[in-house]
């Protein structure tokens, strides 16, 4: 947890690289988009940029203070807007793999998310999406990725992440809820 958005901006750029230039694999983009929320909302409470932020902000070091309130400006700001996005992102993976007739959509994980669209998944989606009772959706659908993770030999992990952190962090201001 330390420097973690830095870290993270700098690990979620090469996983767009490697997925746009090396492998399209749904993993590269599911990586990405928890990388981004490092990014966004930076390291929480059980990690040295935490434990070292009060010091920093009292310390003599030139803009150390200014920064750390640009980065929480930063968060209040991106958050909201990045869980909307994030959330939007992972339902349309879910209907756009329910279909079956999307092809060409390289920024979507479409081949993973195709072991967990069935017709339950994508009512959970939806409500996901419009951010509607979402951490209560959010907890099957990290369920049925476990499952499918189990059942397939898919790598499902970064989907089961996704939705827990929905689980645990709820949608963000722009929903329903």
């Amino acid at each position: 947890g330390l420097a973690t958005r830095a870290a993270a901006l700098a690990l979620g750029a090469l996983a767009l690289v490697i997925h746009a230039n090396y492998a399209a694999l749904d993993q590269n983009l599911l990586l990405a988009a928890l990388f981004g929320w490092y990014v966004v909302r930076g390291a929480d409470r059980l990690s040295l940029d935490s434990l070292l932020a009060p010091g920093l902000a009292d310390s003599a070091i030139p803009l150390a203070a200014p920064a750390l309130r640009a980065l929480a400006a930063f968060t209040r700001a991106a958050d909201p807007a990045y869980r909307a996005l994030l959330r939007f992102w992972l339902a349309g993976a879910l209907l756009a793999a329910a279909i079956g007739t999307v092809s060409g959509l390289s920024a979507l994980p479409l081949d993973s998310a195709a072991t967990i669209a069935g017709a339950p998944q994508l009512a959970l989606a939806a409500l996901l999406a419009v951010g509607l009772g979402s951490r209560i959706a959010a907890l099957p659908l990290a369920l049925f990725a476990a499952a499918a993770a189990m059942a397939t030999s898919a790598d499902m992990a970064y989907w089961v992440a996704l939705f827990a952190l929905f689980a645990l962090y709820g949608p963000g201001r722009i929903s329903l809820d």
